[in-house]
């Protein structure tokens, strides 16, 4: 199933995206979806489908705000506003990156820095995500943020809780740009609960890219 608003490709049981959080099947919580269930009919005797039912449209994706000339008054001279550079020569990341563990994740934490929080927005009651703005960094600070802004709101009433990292605070919603994290809280593995978190840097699609998965 493609998300409508970022574009993702997810789960055909999904009940929201991966990447930008958003619901792919408004009002059914996560892990039940229509799928299988016959379309229910109106009662009475007289009722005959409408003819010539169109499918609504789909709303459109949200392009990501490119980087381009910037002005800051009459007459000024154009300024290029690039993106951050995703390459940090020179920097050596520390022995615990990538985490294995959760508690090689703690390791981390004092290397993460200093943040703003940008917005916060809920959505079904189970589900909070959380936009965040902090300068560029390699991934092993990217982690070390997300860990904490993750501690700084954490919830357990949410089942779902989503930080999104970002450089600059003017770009486009559901486009991070600095990292993500998705923790899960009480998923049902067999027969025992436990929490997932899983971390993206970057946006997600650089080649160096880095995906972790951990649980407890």
């Amino acid at each position: 199933m493609r998300c409508p608003f970022c574009g993702m490709f997810n789960r055909d049981d999904a009940a929201y995206c991966t990447r930008c959080g958003r619901d792919l099947v408004p009002g059914y919580p996560p892990g039940q979806t229509t799928q299988g269930q016959p379309p229910r009919r109106p009662a009475g005797p007289n009722y005959a489908p409408p003819a010539n039912r169109q499918q609504a449209p789909r709303p459109p994706s949200v392009p990501p705000i490119q980087a381009g000339p910037v002005r800051s008054g009459p007459g000024s001279r154009a300024k290029t506003v690039p993106e951050p550079p995703r390459a940090f020569k020179g920097q050596e990341a520390p022995q615990s990156f990538p985490p294995h563990t959760t508690a090689q994740l703690k390791e981390l934490e004092s290397l993460a820095l200093p943040y703003t929080r940008i917005s916060d927005e809920e959505s079904n009651g189970h589900k909070k995500i959380v936009r965040i703005q902090y300068q560029a960094c390699p991934a092993w600070n990217q982690v070390a943020t997300l860990w904490k802004a993750l501690n700084d709101v954490k919830d357990d009433n949410f089942a779902t809780t989503l930080i999104q990292g970002f450089t600059q605070p003017g770009r486009a919603l559901y486009s991070f740009n600095n990292g993500q994290l998705q923790f899960d809280h009480g998923v049902l593995l067999g027969s025992q609960r436990i929490n997932r978190y899983i971390f993206d840097t970057g946006s997600g699609f650089e080649g160096d890219a880095v995906r972790i998965v951990l649980s407890e």
